[in-house]
């Protein structure tokens, strides 16, 4: 919950001009906003697979260069829920989506392979002459990546019906910047209030 200066200062409109004061908006349970993250109790659960591979050798170029080369291979299949709990929006037909339904794949989106998914890997140890043996510069270069997922936040079971009245972030929001008062004080529990529809006013997640 956010407490501001709005609901005692001398202009709601603009608190920032007035002499309103947080910390009594706090003790009057009046909150200037509030906010519901995900819900508890692992309502949904996502996984994906790694199928990954790695080689290397090194040579012995001189007395006093040795090279190590390596290649790795690493494929990320696409995240899926494990209830198939996650919609998507087509903007090609305007459709919503659902997982594993209609001839719908269980992650709503392609997975991306090929030559992207080779990671090089390349070290060094070089002895000068001049320091008998007793110096040895190292180096190493190497490639990875990896995009996890884009958050919690971001992930397709976050759209509805899955996740209602999700806004951006996947949050819920009810600001109370513009209105006299809230409906409800914060000892009262606040009431929020229901979007008119399913879908709308919704921000949709696309993959």
């Amino acid at each position: 919950m956010t407490f501001g200066p709005n609901f005692t200062a001398s202009a709601a409109t603009d608190p920032l001009k007035n002499t309103g004061e947080g910390m009594a908006d706090f003790f009057l349970g009046l909150p200037t906003a509030f906010g519901r993250g995900l819900s508890g109790g692992a309502t949904w659960r996502q996984t994906s697979n790694i199928f990954s591979g790695f080689g290397e050798d090194t040579w012995r170029v001189s007395d006093h260069l040795t090279l190590t080369l390596g290649l790795r291979y690493e494929a990320h299949t696409p995240w899926i829920e494990v209830n198939n709990e996650q919609t998507n929006y087509n903007i090609q037909t305007g459709q919503i989506e659902y997982a594993g339904q209609d001839g719908n794949s269980r992650s709503l989106y392609n997975g991306v392979y090929g030559g992207k998914d080779f990671q090089p890997r390349l070290g060094f140890a070089y002895t000068p002459g001049w320091s008998g043996g007793h110096t040895v510069f190292r180096g190493a270069f190497t490639i990875s990546d990896y995009l996890e997922g884009t958050g919690t936040n971001l992930r397709l079971p976050i759209n509805p019906p899955f996740n209602g009245g999700a806004t951006a972030g996947g949050e819920f929001q009810t600001q109370y910047l513009l209105q006299p008062l809230p409906t409800t004080t914060a000892s009262q529990g606040i009431i929020a209030p229901p979007p008119a529809g399913l879908f709308v006013s919704q921000r949709l997640l696309l993959r």
